[in-house]
């Protein structure tokens, strides 16, 4: 493998060239060298003229490049007038170390200088203004290396590709991203990591000018109206508190500033500050950034400099104060809302505070399951680890079914069902080992903030059916995600979420676009007005409830409340089931109207008129001219199904039977007086007037005995003759079913039977 692996690295056209080392050479004490005997590399061709002395250098550069060596600028001559005429190249390696003569100063490491005297020259012709080439000294003391060892291959690939790799770095592409991009699209690229790196560094270097990040921060990132900083500083004029806003948030906050969400996130900088991340909702069900915040510390004065700056935001735009806040439970930052926002409801996490209590009701559910497995000494020989793994699903197992009785509390409709709910809960967990439990439960969360989680209150919030901060979770990563490491200044931070902002804001505006654009293919009439102009998300709720409820009093559909008191329109903003029905019935669609402003496509009065498309209907059913309500031609369909059912049945009581139901059916379906109740038959004759009379339909003919040929033995057993009898007979083993009963077969039938038989015979 090693010889194979040598192939590979050098080329065998220069290896040949190579000197072998003389024995001789050795001294005495068998030493080996440091470096081999001198030796030549192949040389570029001298006879090219080149227009200027850089172009002769990457040529030479080029041409070394394949054979192991590179060149370097060493000197330069210039003539009297200033004009440079010589240009002296050496090897990469031609350089001498120079050490520290500090011994404290020395450093540990390595060089590729070892005063190679390789050297050439690049003249210039004052005749023909072009430059040529000339060699000193074609000698060389070190082994052929690869490229990918030479700085000036990696510089000069640089320079071919550095607009590209610029780029790449402004879009906060990581440096391994990039190499790994270069190898793809260029398997023998010598640029390095390292390299990517110091390119990064010198770029952000010109950037600040001088400057340090926060200065460059304050002056650059305002420039054109992206951003908008208000920040706080101590004493010392050290930053306590940023408040940051971008353009696109300021956009999207004036058409959606109903309900936002608060929520803090750490290690995204290198001061150790925690940011706030203030976030919206948009109509299409995704979530916008309104503000992000980073503060010293998480104290109620800091929240209230970052929430009076939103204020400042909010009155900017014209905008009432949110309706709704929903964030943790972190007194100092409820505390500061209710000092900034006083006429907003506080709405928190419920998903916080489920955990919360799993997290003090998991061991106690594990110590009862304990003791009650002690108590009950099971003889079944069981391991450790089969133990614990019975245990551990015991306790989920009991903590899914607190969950549920802890979640009949939270949703109870009203005070009464609330309290039922809460005394129920307490009896289920008696045991002297749940009053740790229910303690904290009605401490920290009944007693103490109620009307933040409890249905009963949030019911009157317009909180858009959000009750937990996890799409404000979502958004934190949206953004961390940006940053390639947690130990940024705030420039780089600020400058990896507006790349994220700008494309989420793209997005969000493609899907809002979209649904102003699609035309609905199928749509239910009750919401035919709402197309292209509220958003499908909120038309699909509806749908849901049409869907959950309706049609009413259906196997599987939930009783319908008798009194109006949902209150859909109130929280999430969009009809209720007693509403749909009062438009169902008047055969009314929704207005946009009928729909809070948070699920408009377009603001007030500027929605585009209605398509004309979207207004045409299928006609409604019509009665038809001819016999009055009740005729036998007029079907309604729940006569159709009757009506055939009695005319398969010949006796007289499921005559009657049926006879009484399609009776009474049809009264109560002639008083509703609907017409989307009628149903057609499928023939296109035309109906008998009012005037005509109705013909009856000829009797049923009995039937007789037909030919013997006709006849075959089942039906001459049973089937005939049972209807000769007027039963309903069946063939079978010479039975027939009558008005009585089952009959036997005469002898007559056996009489019957052979005559046919005879005559089949005869026939063959």
């Amino acid at each position: 493998m090693a010889s194979l692996s040598l192939g590979l690295l050098f080329n065998n056209a220069y290896i040949d060239d190579i000197t072998a080392p003389d024995d001789s050479a050795a001294s005495s004490d068998d030493e080996v060298p440091l470096n081999p005997p001198p030796s030549t590399f192949p040389l570029p061709s001298l006879q090219p003229k080149y227009d200027t002395s850089e172009l002769a250098f990457i040529a030479v550069n080029t041409f070394a490049k394949p054979y192991g060596y590179a060149l370097t600028r060493k000197r330069s001559k210039t003539t009297k007038k200033g004009v440079m005429k010589t240009v002296r190249l050496g090897c990469d390696r031609g350089r001498r170390y120079i050490g520290h003569t500090r011994e404290e100063r020395i450093r540990k490491t390595s060089t590729l200088a070892n005063q190679c005297p390789f050297s050439m020259s690049v003249r210039l012709d004052l005749q023909s203004d072009t430059w040529y080439l000339t060699v000193e000294d074609e000698t060389h003391n070190h082994l052929p290396s690869p490229g990918i060892t030479h700085p000036v291959h990696r510089r000069l690939e640089y320079v071919r590709k550095a607009i590209w790799i610029h780029d790449l770095i402004r879009q906060g592409i990581h440096p391994r991203h990039i190499i790994t991009t270069l190898r793809n699209d260029d398997p023998d690229s010598t640029i390095q990591p390292r390299d990517i790196y110091n390119i990064r560094g010198r770029l952000i270097r010109e950037y600040l000018n001088g400057r340090t990040p926060i200065q460059a921060l304050m002056e650059e990132l305002p420039k054109g109206g992206n951003w908008i900083f208000k920040y706080e500083v101590d004493e010392q004029h050290h930053i306590t508190a940023l408040f940051c806003m971008h353009r696109t948030s300021l956009a999207m906050l004036k058409h959606h500033p109903w309900v936002i969400s608060m929520d803090c996130t750490y290690k995204t900088n290198r001061f150790g500050l925690p940011m706030l991340d203030i976030v919206g909702f948009t109509p299409t069900g995704a979530t916008f950034h309104v503000a992000l915040a980073f503060i010293q510390d998480e104290k109620q004065e800091t929240y209230t400099v970052i929430l009076r700056c939103l204020a400042e935001a909010y009155d900017s735009l014209g905008l009432a104060y949110p309706r709704t806040i929903l964030t943790d439970k972190e007194k100092a930052l409820i505390n500061a809302i209710r000092q900034v926002f006083r006429l907003t409801n506080i709405m928190v996490c419920l998903w916080h505070i489920n955990m919360n209590i799993m997290k003090k009701a998991r061991p106690l559910l594990g110590d009862q399951i304990a003791i009650a497995r002690r108590d009950n000494i099971s003889t079944r020989p069981m391991t450790k680890a089969q133990m614990d793994k019975e245990l551990r699903q015991m306790v989920d197992t009991g903590w899914k079914k607190m969950l549920q009785g802890w979640n009949r509390i939270v949703y109870a409709d009203s005070v009464s069902a609330f309290q039922t709910s809460w005394t129920w809960f307490q009896a289920q967990y008696s045991d002297p080992i749940f009053l740790p439990i229910l303690q904290y439960i009605e401490d920290e969360w009944l007693n103490d903030c109620p009307e933040q989680f409890l249905h009963i209150h949030t019911a009157h919030y317009l909180h858009l059916h959000e009750s937990a901060t996890s799409r404000t979770e979502s958004a934190h990563w949206l953004l961390k995600r940006e940053l390639q490491s947690s130990t940024n200044d705030l420039l780089v931070v600020l400058q990896s979420f507006e790349r994220a902002l700008n494309r989420h804001y793209a997005d969000i505006q493609y899907r809002i676009e979209t649904e102003r654009a699609k035309i609905p293919t199928k749509i239910n009439p009750l919401v035919s007005l709402l197309a292209r102009r509220i958003s499908l998300n909120a038309i699909q709720s509806v749908e849901a409830l049409i869907k959950r409820y309706l049609p009413k009093g259906a196997d599987g559909k939930p009783p319908i409340p008798s009194s109006c008191d949902c209150r859909s329109k109130e929280t999430a903003g969009y009809p209720c089931i007693h509403l749909i029905i009062q438009y169902q019935q008047e055969n009314r669609s929704f207005e946009p109207s009928d729909f809070h402003e948070q699920w408009h496509l377009y603001e007030l009065g500027k929605a585009p008129p209605i398509e004309p498309l979207l207004l045409i209907q299928d006609p409604l059913p019509v009665r038809r001219r001819g016999r009055p309500p009740g005729a036998t031609n007029l079907i309604r369909s729940s006569q159709a199904s009757s009506t055939q059912q009695s005319t398969q049945q010949s006796t007289q009581q499921s005559t009657q039977q049926s006879t009484q139901q399609s009776t009474q059916q049809s009264t109560q379906q002639s008083t509703q007086q609907s017409t989307q109740d009628i149903t057609f038959d499928r023939s296109t004759q035309r109906e008998p007037s009012a005037f005509e009379p109705q013909r009856r339909p000829p009797p049923r003919r009995r039937p007789g005995r037909p030919p013997p040929s006709a006849h075959n033995h089942g039906q001459i057993q049973g089937g005939d003759r049972g209807d000769i009898r007027g039963g309903r007979g069946r063939g079978g083993r010479g039975y027939r079913e009558g008005r009585g009963g089952a009959v036997a077969s005469t002898a007559g039938d056996r009489r019957v039977l052979r005559s046919s038989q005879r005559s089949q015979r005869g026939a063959e």
